[in-house]
């Protein structure tokens, strides 16, 4: 029987630096417990939100809910976060139990949103504090954590730019490369602070290009895209790709061939979905 644990890998957001925004964070807990929870457990689910600010730690706010056959007395925990211009940071959730109640510790989420005041909103993507399994098989296959986005772009002639925004939740600092073809620039960020770094000197202006990032640690990471004339003013945030440590090809034994060879043949047929 596999184990279970009691806690699950901390979740992380960006707080940017922006004028008249603000984060909204919707955890489903329901979906949780269905997605990593044994079956029909009663107990008592605990939630930790430490919040950052420029390297500070500046607030923490502990919630309990009451889980009953499976089933918690609140579905889904709203919070709002209001971002300032002249602060930058994120947000570290964790989420626990009294019992071991999960099966698994790393926790896929949907989406946060900012909404900014006349403008609207953007969706982000959490990150993941540890645990993730392709980060995990990435490290073991490689020895190094690398990060990929394929559509970075700094154009001054349309005002428009690209920045990397690193977080670091960890007790020791972090040094990351990032790297184009012909061009790599290393970054330090210090534990809990978060870093804005602007592409303009990695970048060929006015071409859409590939960066790659790499690290001696993990270490979360979002593009952003903004505004040259006021980097406050955003238009895209989006989660970069990992390195995939995964082979691209395996031996399969003559049985396990063949049974896929004829579960293929099946599904041209239309008999296996």
């Amino acid at each position: 029987m596999s184990p279970l644990f009691h806690y699950l890998t901390p979740l992380l957001l960006p707080l940017f630096s922006l004028e008249e925004a603000k984060l909204v964070l919707g955890l489903n807990l329901q979906r949780i417990l269905i997605a990593r929870a044994i079956e029909s457990v009663t107990g008592v689910l605990h939630m930790r939100i430490d919040e950052y600010r420029n390297g500070t730690h500046v607030g923490e706010e502990n919630l309990s809910f009451q889980i009953t056959d499976g089933i918690p007395d609140t579905e889904i925990v709203w919070r709002n976060y209001e971002m300032r211009s002249d602060e930058q940071g994120f947000l570290e959730v964790t989420i626990s139990s009294d019992d071991s109640i999960f099966r698994k510790i790393d926790l896929p989420v949907g989406y946060a949103a900012i909404k900014m005041q006349g403008y609207g909103a953007l969706t982000v993507i959490p990150d993941a504090k540890f645990a993730r399994p392709t980060i995990i098989k990435q490290i073991q296959e490689t020895r190094t954590f690398c990060l990929v986005h394929t559509a970075c772009r700094w154009d001054e002639g349309a005002n428009y730019g690209t920045s990397v925004f690193f977080v670091n939740p960890y007790e020791k600092d972090i040094v990351a490369t990032i790297s184009t073809m012909d061009k790599k620039k290393k970054v330090k960020v210090a534990s809990k602070q978060a870093l804005r770094v602007p592409l303009a000197d990695v970048l060929d202006g006015n071409k859409t290009g590939t960066i790659m990032i790499t690290g001696n640690n993990r270490i979360p990471a979002w593009i952003v895209n903004h505004s040259l004339g006021d980097v406050l003013r955003i238009n895209n945030v989006d989660h970069l790709d990992l390195f995939r440590g995964d082979k691209t090809h395996k031996y399969l034994p003559l049985f396990a061939f063949v049974k896929s060879h004829v579960r293929r043949n099946l599904r041209r047929l239309g008999h296996v979905y």
